[in-house]
């Protein structure tokens, strides 16, 4: 009983420090070895609200999400002409952008209650992960905007735009879940040949 009693208390302990919601507003700014992940990422970002401001233009919160979304770049979070014309070089993500983008997430869900996609973003929100897969959590998050997006409304160009912008994220080394998931199966089944050939 003693032993079951302390193996509780640190499994708690663990559970609190290592396996913790991410707490969006408290959140530091990610900064990236490659300084075009950021810009890459503000980039879709951009696509992705210019989708909904028209495809949802009744919708205020859309509209509102949209302005606060300008405060991005006064925090470091440049586009690619901001970038040239300032001559910055160092960029990185505030934790406002996490906080913009689960408003985002919310208000797709509003609007299209019955998008598997844009529910599955939701509760990457609200799964306990490691702080470390942030990035994941990045990555998939928009992945499966992009996604919901192409099931509804795949004949807008601008959300072609997005999807190739996103492509590019994978050769900069922002891999999310689901291509990780792909990536590691593939690695299993060529272990698994190998193994059947000895």
């Amino acid at each position: 009983d003693e032993y079951n009693i302390i193996s509780k208390i640190i499994y708690f302990i663990l559970k609190e420090e290592i396996f913790k919601k991410i707490e969006i507003k408290s959140l530091h700014p990610i900064t990236f070895p490659n300084p075009l992940i950021p810009l890459l990422i503000r980039t879709i970002f951009d696509k992705i609200l210019e989708n909904l401001s028209t495809l949802f233009s009744t919708n205020k919160k859309i509209q509102k999400i949209k302005d606060k979304s300008s405060e991005l770049s006064s925090m470091g979070m440049q586009t690619f002409p901001e970038m040239e014309q300032k001559g910055l070089r160092k960029t990185f993500i505030p934790g406002l952008f996490f906080e913009i983008l689960e408003l985002i997430v919310n208000e797709l869900i509003s609007e299209r209650p019955e998008n598997l996609f844009f529910l599955k973003c939701k509760r990457f929100f609200e799964s306990p992960i490691i702080v470390d897969d942030y990035d994941k959590l990045l990555t998939s998050v928009l992945e499966n905007i992009i996604i919901g997006l192409e099931k509804d409304f795949n004949e807008i160009n601008s959300i072609k735009e997005a999807r190739s912008l996103f492509n590019q994220l994978s050769r900069h080394g922002m891999v999310s879940l689901r291509i990780q998931n792909v990536f590691k199966n593939f690695e299993r089944y060529h272990r698994f040949e190998k193994l059947k050939k000895k």
